[in-house]
């Protein structure tokens, strides 16, 4: 099945990364894009955000956080029942750390440097394809 293009402007991405100078570029790439931005120097405080940003939204997480593994995001934002995609970001890491993630339930994986048309492609295909189990369980 392939995934329906998307309206950016409907979409929030939920930018997570302790270093402010890589949130600030992201998140240059994704406005770009037409993307809205909320953007989270600790894990936490996307965790204590209201329950409304996860809707028509995805996240791009660093893996190394500060407060907790990005892994740990994923397993908490699961555990209250917030299924949307979220992209985790690696500045080292290697496959078996991606396999690991991939396998539990993190949408995409990339090694940073980031490269904007890579970022945007994946999110792009990681919102179609939430948006196509939205509407198919709806």
């Amino acid at each position: 099945m392939a995934a329906a293009k998307i309206q950016t402007c409907e979409y929030t991405v939920l930018l997570v990364d302790a270093d402010h100078s890589a949130r600030g570029e992201l998140g240059s790439f994704l406005r770009r894009s037409g993307y809205q931005i909320r953007d989270f120097e600790r894990a936490t405080e996307l965790l204590s955000a209201p329950d409304h940003i996860f809707h028509w939204s995805c996240v791009v997480s660093e893996l190394a956080l500060p407060d907790m593994t990005g892994l740990d995001l994923v397993r908490s934002l699961r555990g209250r029942a917030i299924r949307i995609p979220v992209i985790m970001l690696a500045a080292e890491a290697d496959v078996s750390t991606a396999v690991h993630a991939l396998r539990n339930d993190v949408a995409d994986f990339l090694l940073k440097p980031v490269i904007e048309r890579d970022l945007i492609r994946r999110v792009e295909t990681v919102l179609a394809r939430h948006a196509a189990l939205v509407q198919s369980s709806s």
